[in-house]
């Protein structure tokens, strides 16, 4: 890893900050059965196997997780459908994380590097409308009006270099003042196409060669 001293903290959302990946798989892969269950004859299309799929994926924009699964069950992808799966996962995500914990660790480490005058942004894979919705309600107002940047996902405009992108844009920084944390490999995948420096929030021990730390107590670089 690069230890020039860093200026922009990039923070993932789900599983980094708050507390949410269970409910998200939970909400996702029943959706998902639900929507399309009378479209497979499948054996294998039940919702333990898509929450194994969702899991697997996860990282990567709603989307491109729902064409990866449709095609593994070779269903037809068709737009409208699509439009009433994320319409209706939002609503469930909403409405089941507002009661989602925020990471107290996550919390702290937040304040303090804002205490230490960097900048924070928020760059998730979840469409930009429900991410603002639970950072607005689940954050501090005091941490949201310090927060530089709250990037959800779209088209053309996704978690990863898109997104990085932006951010040096905006800043006006070198990608060697970026440090990345995200919960999964997913997210060192896309640190990586961009170039930037990544630490892995290992909470659940995940078997891994890339630097990691098992919760922000550690701070290892700040």
């Amino acid at each position: 890893m690069n230890k020039i001293l860093k200026s922009v903290y990039v923070f993932d959302w789900d599983g980094t900050i708050l507390e949410s990946m269970q409910i998200k798989f939970y909400n996702f892969s029943t959706v998902l059965y639900e929507l399309h269950k009378d479209s497979t004859d499948n054996i294998d299309y039940t919702v333990g196997n898509i929450l194994h799929l969702y899991q697997k994926f996860s990282g990567i924009p709603r989307i491109e997780i729902y064409k990866k699964i449709l095609d593994i069950y070779s269903i037809e992808y068709k737009k409208k459908e699509y439009d009433s799966f994320s319409r209706e996962l939002s609503l469930n995500n909403k409405e089941a994380l507002l009661k989602a914990n925020v990471y107290e660790d996550a919390v702290l480490f937040l304040q303090k590097v804002l205490d230490k005058n960097k900048t924070i942004y928020i760059s998730s894979s979840v469409p930009q409308e429900e991410l603002s919705f639970l950072v607005k309600n689940r954050l501090s107002k005091i941490l949201q009006e310090n927060i530089s940047g709250v990037f959800g996902s779209r088209d053309g405009f996704s978690k990863g270099k898109e997104h990085f992108d932006e951010i040096i844009n905006i800043e006006n920084v070198a990608k060697e003042e970026i440090m990345f944390f995200g919960d999964d490999l997913m997210d060192f995948n896309l640190a990586q196409e961009a170039g930037v420096d990544f630490l892995l929030v290992n909470r659940d021990n995940k078997k891994t060669d890339c630097e990691f730390i098992k919760s922000f107590n550690e701070e290892k670089i700040l």
